[in-house]
């Protein structure tokens, strides 16, 4: 009994069930400006429970004056989605650094809000989808 109970962990583990996140990268190198963009996806029964898209970028010395106005420029292609149901735009900038951060929880998504979110990411993959997904757009996904 107990060998079967181990096999049928070890399929299970192997065959990629019951993955619970997963985290897709690529960065992005321009006119000395450095962009990591990362998005953190959770699942729970295979559905995607929440999101957190992530953007860090290290802006050059010579911009360090304009961070304010760089932070806005940013942040632009979020805030169609910052008053949705179940979404929180986090923003900041230092120095040299902007971090932009959009969290999405499906749970609190009202109905009348998905269809917008599904631009951003289908809320109806799966994990295997989202990680192809990603991976076609050149991310590295862990």
């Amino acid at each position: 009994m107990k060998k079967i109970l181990f096999v049928s962990v070890m399929l299970f583990l192997l065959t990629g069930c019951g993955k619970n996140s997963i985290t897709c990268s690529l960065k992005q190198e321009e006119n000395g400006f450095v962009s990591n963009t990362s998005t953190k996806v959770n699942f729970k029964n295979n559905k995607i429970s929440s999101y957190t898209i992530t953007s860090d970028i290290d802006v050059p010395d010579e911009y360090s004056s304009s961070m304010d106005l760089l932070l806005e420029k940013g942040k632009e292609p979020y805030l169609q989605y910052e008053k949705l149901s179940g979404t929180t735009l986090k923003s900041n900038s230092s120095k040299n650094k902007i971090h932009i951060e959009l969290n999405v929880n499906a749970s609190k998504i009202k109905e009348s809000d998905k269809e917008k979110l599904n631009e951003l990411l289908d809320l109806s993959a799966n994990y295997k989808t989202i990680k192809n997904s990603f991976e076609k757009a050149k991310y590295e996904c862990k």
